[in-house]
């Protein structure tokens, strides 16, 4: 049951609340039960919060944090979660379906027998999550790419197909994946645990996998290309590479990562507001990728990710004022 106190703050609105939560970081918010339809809460920090059976139907919880919050038999049925950290969370027999998850986290998180019926992906995070008994996986709507990593995909249920080519996963990993899962299932010696030994086998049997890719690229190169334009392209790939790793070891002794992650979270909010085709949230993935580089103290791929900003992602940069974040994208066009 909801904490009375709690959840009279929280209905002053998200500016009050977080500013609650600023100034009491050691109170856990209990909000269980409560019904929070159709309400506003973008930006909102619920992180760690008891959130057990809330009605979070049509809500609007964009860039919301919710990381370790306990969330389980929740309903966010067409919410909003767009860009919302939900890493390390626990979210049992929630419902998700026809929810917005485009850049949303789920590092780490419990999905357990969550049902993700028609829900819209794109650069989602499915990191060391726990997808077992989800329903609806094989009916999301994939606008663009998302991350499942080895965990996933293989240390819990298997996943089904269309969902690992939805989320654009390639053709020769998901064959490997898949035939990985049937092995562990056909040998009960090799059943999936959290074991460092089983990690391991999991980890060389995809970087095998990795290896027979590129190997059958070269066959491929190799057996059809005299056309120069591939291997100018081949050149230039590398020579972009080479490029911007100059760049950064140039800039690195200047450039403040942990402002540019800020600067790039700025931007990132404020073209989301603004985009209009799908070339515009794809560069939005883009800068939330070199966002997370520059978190991880990665410059490097930050700059990589920032090299495919356009003028108006850069036109933007310079209207809000985020001037490392500025210097960061002139210097790596």
């Amino acid at each position: 049951m909801a904490n009375p106190e709690h959840l009279e703050k929280l209905m002053e609105g998200v500016e009050s609340w977080n500013s609650w939560r600023n100034n009491n970081p050691s109170i856990q918010p209990e909000l269980d039960g409560a019904d929070l339809r159709n309400m506003n809460l973008n930006g909102i920090d619920l992180s760690g919060a008891k959130a057990l059976w809330i009605k979070f139907n049509s809500t609007k919880l964009s860039r919301a944090n919710l990381r370790g919050a306990h969330l389980s038999s929740s309903n966010f049925s067409d919410a909003d979660l767009s860009m919302a950290d939900i890493s390390t969370a626990r979210l049992h027999k929630t419902k998700l379906n026809n929810a917005n998850l485009l850049w949303t986290d789920f590092r780490c998180s419990i999905l357990e027998g969550v049902d993700i019926t028609d829900a819209k992906l794109w650069e989602t995070v499915f990191s060391n999550t726990d997808l077992t008994d989800a329903k609806g996986l094989t009916q999301c709507e994939h606008l663009g790419p998302s991350t499942v990593d080895a965990r996933t995909a293989t240390a819990y249920q298997p996943l089904p197909r269309a969902f690992l080519e939805g989320c654009q996963l390639p053709k020769q990993l998901i064959e490997s994946i898949i035939r990985l899962n049937q092995e562990e299932s056909d040998s009960d010696s090799l059943a999936l645990s959290y074991t460092s030994g089983s990690l391991e086998h999991i980890t060389n049997n995809l970087l095998d996998s990795h290896k027979q890719l590129l190997e059958a690229h070269k066959q491929l190169i190799q057996h059809f290309v005299d056309d120069s334009s591939i291997h100018s392209a081949i050149n230039i790939d590398h020579a972009n590479n080479v490029i911007v790793n100059q760049i950064w070891q140039q800039s690195k002794a200047q450039l403040d990562l942990e402002q540019l992650a800020k600067d790039l979270q700025a931007l990132r909010e404020s073209l989301a507001t603004t985009a209009t085709s799908a070339e515009h949230y794809a560069e939005i993935g883009n800068i939330a990728q070199a966002e997370t580089m520059a978190k991880d103290n990665n410059g490097s791929k930050a700059l990589e990710y920032l090299s495919k900003v356009s003028k108006w992602g850069l036109g933007v940069a310079e209207k809000i004022g985020v001037g490392v974040a500025v210097a960061a994208i002139k210097a790596s066009l």
